[in-house]
């Protein structure tokens, strides 16, 4: 395969394809494409994204939430204030409810966690669809508290600690 640089910038094109891609599909700008983002450039790779003629804008992005699979992996470095996990071990989020709400809420954006109403509203768009496609079925959200059922039975979790204060944090607390 020939590869034409452009000798003006002194750059290859594809590049220049990957910086764009990365760009566009790397929300959280971590030089990495995680599940959600790389499900997210997948949707837009095999959707109809092409424009009808010259001129018209592409069709904007599927609405729907990018297909979460189950994954196994050793640890990582928690984006936001999260008490009560350990990320030094291997996580499993199709095995373990508590090791897929922290993988989750770890791509997601920060947690609104002094307010409880908008810590259910982030929960149920960040949180609750993943969790249902890892088979944890989410059953009911309620502020800093959801239910859900697994192959392990029924549960309730108050995942804020100190949820509507200042200086809350994420948390995985059965109760």
């Amino acid at each position: 395969m020939n590869t034409t640089v452009n000798k003006t910038t002194g750059s290859n094109p594809m590049s220049e394809l990957f910086a764009k891609v990365m760009d566009k599909f790397d929300t959280d700008k971590d030089k990495k494409l995680n599940a959600a983002e790389f499900g997210a450039f997948l949707s837009g790779l095999i959707g109809d994204n092409k424009s009808t003629s010259a001129g018209q804008d592409a069709p904007a992005a599927p609405t729907t939430a990018p297909r979460v699979l189950p994954s196994t992996f050793m640890g990582f470095t928690p984006k936001h204030a999260m008490e009560g996990f350990d990320f030094q071990r291997e996580q499993n989020t199709g095995k373990s409810a508590k090791d897929a709400f922290a993988y989750l809420a770890n791509q997601a954006p920060p947690p609104p966690l002094n307010d409880k109403a908008a810590l259910g509203a982030w929960f149920t768009q960040y949180i609750q669809p993943g969790m249902n496609e890892l088979g944890h079925k989410v059953t009911n959200v309620n502020g800093d508290k959801f239910g859900f059922e697994n192959w392990q039975g029924k549960f309730n979790v108050d995942y804020g600690r100190g949820a509507g204060a200042d200086g809350g944090a994420l948390a995985w607390q059965v109760g």
